[in-house]
């Protein structure tokens, strides 16, 4: 087995789990998100690295196990990108971060994984009774390249300029480096 086809595998076997948790809560309530809007998860991703092949996949297999997921590229022709993924986040219990070359070049990438960061950090403590699983995956990154940011790598955020701030950058280093040190998979 490749090193991808072992990675989709690991993440949706870890999926199905809180997934048949809430399949059956759902049960024993009425469900009032049924519109197309609602997911379970949300698979983080910058498309240009992997949306053709492992995220493509990865959903693919959650979806034949049941698991409604949320990808960027499924929203409907003239939906309101920036709101679609916010409602997906929110209404989200799994958060699947793909950390691959490109993902901290990306201005949106960084602005989602701030959104899960402040959603976990927040909802995920024992007080809310929310359970939530953050799963980053480590796609061709090293952890500690990821954690560390060191100037001039893939992850150096001090090169990210469009349109954003010190303070942007400043917050997303943190959440990326607090993302860092979830285990999660290689």
């Amino acid at each position: 087995m490749d090193s991808i086809s072992y990675r989709i595998t690991v993440v949706s076997e870890i999926c199905v789990i809180p997934a048949r948790l809430e399949s059956s809560e759902k049960k024993m309530r009425s469900r009032r998100d049924t519109d197309s809007s609602t997911y379970y998860q949300v698979i983080c991703h910058r498309g240009t690295d992997t949306k053709r092949g492992f995220v493509n996949v990865l959903h693919k297999e959650l979806k034949s196990k049941g698991i409604i997921s949320f990808v960027d590229y499924e929203m409907e022709d003239g939906s309101e990108v920036e709101l679609c993924i916010q409602k997906a986040l929110e209404n989200s219990r799994v958060f699947i971060v793909v950390l691959s070359p490109g993902f901290a070049s990306s201005k949106w990438c960084l602005k989602e994984v701030g959104e899960i960061m402040r959603i976990y950090r927040s909802y995920g403590s024992s007080e809310t009774g929310q359970k939530l699983l953050l799963l980053p995956v480590f796609f061709d990154v090293e952890p500690s390249e990821v954690r560390y940011q060191k100037k001039a790598s893939r992850y150096d955020l001090s090169r990210v300029k469009r349109s954003c701030t010190a303070v942007d950058r400043e917050q997303w280093s943190r959440d990326v480096y607090d993302l860092s040190l979830v285990k999660g998979i290689e």
